[in-house]
């Protein structure tokens, strides 16, 4: 069996809230999470955020790992943007899926994902700023 390996993924999201009227509204969150894969092609969610601002928007974000041959690991990131009359709203704006090939070794992979609102009173928005890395586990 190879070698366990540790994902590390670090960073954070950040959003606008765009106000017709009054200034804009921001967040910022930070993102963190590790996880040990053990078994070659199995996927595990290691991060699930929501996080919701300025009334009527949410992001939520979900990170997924597979451990693939050659002790690479395949991070899958799902990010939604919500935007309605509150911040649990379900109306759902836009939803993306965007995948990073982590190589072993530890350095670090850079990822990047924006989510747009283009509908009636749109301009709102989040983006996701992420640093992934892939190391042995020591015993």
């Amino acid at each position: 069996m190879a070698a366990a390996r540790a994902l590390v993924a670090s960073g954070n999201v950040t959003g606008i809230d765009h106000e017709t009227f009054g200034p804009n509204e921001r967040m910022q969150a930070p993102i963190f999470g590790r996880v040990i894969l053990t078994q070659q092609d199995v996927p595990e969610n290691f991060i699930t955020l929501k996080k919701g601002w300025g009334g009527e928007c949410r992001v939520e974000i979900t990170l997924t790992a597979r451990l693939l041959a050659q002790q690479r690991v395949l991070v899958t990131v799902n990010g939604k943007l919500f935007e309605g009359t509150d911040e649990s709203t379900g109306d759902l704006e836009d939803e993306q899926n965007a995948s990073a090939v982590v190589p072993r070794g530890g350095i670090p992979v850079p990822f990047s994902m924006s989510l747009y609102s283009s509908g009636v009173g749109g301009g709102d928005s989040a983006t996701v700023s992420l640093s992934f890395t892939n190391t042995v586990v020591e015993d």
